[in-house]
């Protein structure tokens, strides 16, 4: 898609800002973006293009970054182990887990949890 140009029409504009809000419900977090462009009532490729314009990442990468945020904020408010931390976030394992969260916050799930508390 390199070069390619994608007009976004006012109503574009709105239902991408739909789908960005709808992300941020926890029942959203696990949605494909097919569903997502479904919703919005666009392509697929539009709605790819559309949220990287006006938000300046992916809707994966944004997906990640939610899932992340509520983990961290568990880890923070609650004594739940993070394995269920892990699978309330979305993720199958522990290790894939801890391995995104590392990346994100530079500190390990149970790291975290000891300075944040």
């Amino acid at each position: 898609m390199s070069g390619t140009i994608i007009k976004l029409h006012p109503s574009d504009i709105q239902q991408i800002r739909k789908v960005q809000a709808m992300l941020q419900q926890p029942a959203w977090s696990h949605t494909t973006i097919l569903e997502l462009a479904h919703e919005a009532g666009m392509n697929r490729t539009k709605l790819q293009y559309g949220f990287r314009q006006l938000f300046g990442t992916s809707i994966y990468a944004y997906q990640v970054q939610l899932r992340l945020e509520r983990a961290k904020k568990l880890l923070e408010e609650s004594d739940k182990p993070v394995k269920q931390i892990a699978l309330l976030a979305g993720y199958n394992t522990i290790n894939s887990f801890s391995a995104a969260f590392k990346k994100a916050y530079l500190l390990s799930p149970a790291q975290w949890r000891a300075q944040h508390g």
